[in-house]
């Protein structure tokens, strides 16, 4: 019964302007938490609304690129704007992404970063090798089949 009285006359000695306070700073705290959580929601529904469109889009920018890679050398031109575009598609998809996907999206981001770097001549080499733009399609695969996943999962409602 001690303690209680102990922990009960600093409560009691304050005024209505200090439970004010208090109830000021705990607002404040959770008004940042709600717009924290109102930011996170809105970037997973943009992603939901963009992952059919985006999929799409890089699917037929990957069959686009399948064909160009048999005849490397004289596309080479063809190649670049291509990745070009699946590099601005693939960093809008890396805003909502999360796990395996965002990682694969990252690595094929940082793989075109490189390639298109040989490309333009900040490299000694004349144009990129034939094996990166290869492995870029493979990533590039890979991604799209991770999109459909995810749009699977979104229909079944996780």
């Amino acid at each position: 019964m001690e303690l209680f009285i102990q922990l009960w006359e600093p409560i009691k000695a304050l005024s209505l302007s200090d439970y004010g306070s208090w109830a000021s700073i705990i607002g404040f705290f959770i008004s940042i938490f709600t717009l924290i959580l109102i930011k996170r929601l809105k970037k997973s529904f943009m992603f939901r609304a963009r992952v059919d469109i985006q999929g799409d889009l890089l699917q037929k920018l990957s069959s686009e690129l399948s064909k160009l890679l048999g005849t490397y050398t004289a596309s080479i031109d063809d190649i670049t704007e291509i990745l070009t575009k699946v590099k601005v598609k693939l960093r809008a998809l890396k805003k909502g992404a999360k796990g395996d996907l965002e990682h694969d999206i990252v690595n094929a981001i940082s793989k075109i970063e490189v390639f298109l770097e040989t490309y333009w001549g900040k490299s000694s080499s004349p144009i990129p090798p034939e094996k990166n733009a290869r492995e870029i399609y493979s990533l590039i695969n890979i991604i799209v089949e991770e999109i459909s996943n995810v749009k699977s999962e979104l229909v079944v409602g996780n």
